[in-house]
């Protein structure tokens, strides 16, 4: 796919919508065990500017439901939709507002950039700015961007869930693996 218009024609936006192939995850760690629950219901929209160097449009905003994350284990999954408030916060939204590439790179019909996100995370109605890494593979009609970073419980007043009287580490580390098709 040429990422240039052609001559004289006004360029479109180009929009990529996230699919079930899409992955957020989330791991805790007790020290008896940890512990990772999967969502493949990654929402979101993003949109790029074409040129010679597509540019990405802000803010993007990624969300994804708390009860779609599968852990395993029914009893932890209930368990955590009751410690995130999810009947009354039902998501997870994520919302970069400024984006920093570190490394750009366009060779015929793909590109790819990594860096840092800006933006903020809202969980069970709290919102706290956050940093992310970022990398992206755009080909033809396929983007690929994939982006890890960690929070703490109690950055979000969120109460640790107990096992045998021990909480869960305040750390929970995010990783995103995001599949959008125009």
């Amino acid at each position: 796919m040429a990422l240039t218009p052609g001559a004289g024609l006004a360029a479109e936006p180009l929009r990529y919508s996230f699919g079930p192939e899409s992955t957020v995850s989330y791991r805790v760690t007790h020290p008896l065990h940890g512990a990772t629950g999967v969502s493949h219901r990654l929402k979101g929209t993003v949109t790029l500017a074409p040129g010679p160097s597509p540019e990405l449009v802000l803010p993007v905003r990624l969300a994804v439901p708390l009860a779609s994350f599968d852990s395993g284990n029914r009893n932890r999954d209930r368990n955590m939709l009751s410690v995130m408030s999810a009947s009354r916060y039902p998501e997870a939204v994520l919302t970069l507002e400024a984006v920093t590439w570190n490394a750009r790179q366009n060779t015929g019909d793909q590109s790819s950039a990594e860096g840092t996100g800006q933006g903020v995370l809202s969980l069970k109605g709290v919102l706290r700015p956050i940093t992310v890494s970022l990398s992206g593979n755009l080909r033809a009609d396929r983007l690929l961007v994939s982006s890890r970073f960690s929070i703490l419980l109690s950055d979000y007043g969120i109460e640790r869930p107990s096992l045998l009287f021990r909480p869960i580490d305040d750390r929970v580390d995010l990783e995103i693996t995001g599949l959008a098709q125009r």
